[in-house]
């Protein structure tokens, strides 16, 4: 199984394995952006534009300095509400019930946790979910009109697809269930 190596708070190397190829493909887009972002905020001037902050010694996630987005390691299981900014989620514990910002570029990133993701109904809100496993459950409510990639592992899913967004979801073997909203079915 295909593992995707991000960075995360504190200097750490998180692994996030996938049950499918194509969903560690999706991941390492994401990967890349991350550790790019933080990569800049280590360097001597520190003007970085990604800050990372982990569940495990931070679990309310703290405002942002402007100009700044955030990465939240869901290291530790819980609930959490990301507030504006807090664009890019890893999930490494097993259990992780989060809300998203309403931001317009979310990246959620989990293998074979259990996820339970509500968009959280920004008019704007967009992005991609991508799991390697788990039985998740994913709501993207009808005030939420942006489009949104999700990519799911082997498992037992429902997607609640319910926004006006161009949706585009995938999922792996196991028991799924879909249900669409008011955006295009293809």
């Amino acid at each position: 199984m295909p593992t995707v190596m991000v960075q995360g708070a504190n200097a750490s190397t998180l692994s996030i394995v996938y049950d499918s190829q194509p969903n560690a493909d999706l991941a390492i887009l994401v990967r890349n952006a991350i550790n790019a972002g933080i990569q800049s905020t280590l360097t001597p001037l520190g003007n970085g534009s990604i800050l990372p902050v982990d569940r495990a010694q931070t679990p309310v996630p703290p405002l942002l300095p402007a100009g700044k987005t955030g990465e939240y390691v869901f290291s530790t299981p819980g609930v959490a509400i990301m507030p504006r900014g807090y664009d890019f989620v890893v999930v490494t514990a097993p259990v992780a019930n989060l809300t998203g910002n309403g931001d317009a570029n979310q990246q959620i990133l989990a293998g074979a946790a259990n996820v339970t993701f509500n968009a959280g109904g920004g008019a704007g809100g967009a992005g991609s979910v991508i799991t390697g496993g788990g039985n998740n459950q994913i709501t993207i409510p009808v005030t939420d009109a942006g489009s949104w990639s999700i990519a799911m592992g082997n498992g037992n899913n429902t997607v609640r697809a319910l926004g006006g967004g161009n949706d585009t979801i995938v999922v792996g073997g196991g028991t799924n269930r879909i249900t669409l909203g008011g955006g295009q079915s293809v």
